[in-house]
């Protein structure tokens, strides 16, 4: 609710920056469970 206070722009900027940083460490944790769980059916 406090981010309805703060200016756009920089409200903006700061949505933005956290869903990058969000989206970032999905696509992450993605490929490092998709690398475990490959490891683990191979051996």
């Amino acid at each position: 609710m406090t981010r309805l206070i703060r200016p756009a722009c920089l409200s903006d900027s700061y949505i933005n920056r956290t869903f990058t940083v969000q989206f970032y460490w999905s696509l992450n944790s993605l490929f490092y469970w998709t690398f475990v769980s490959l490891s683990y059916w191979i051996t």
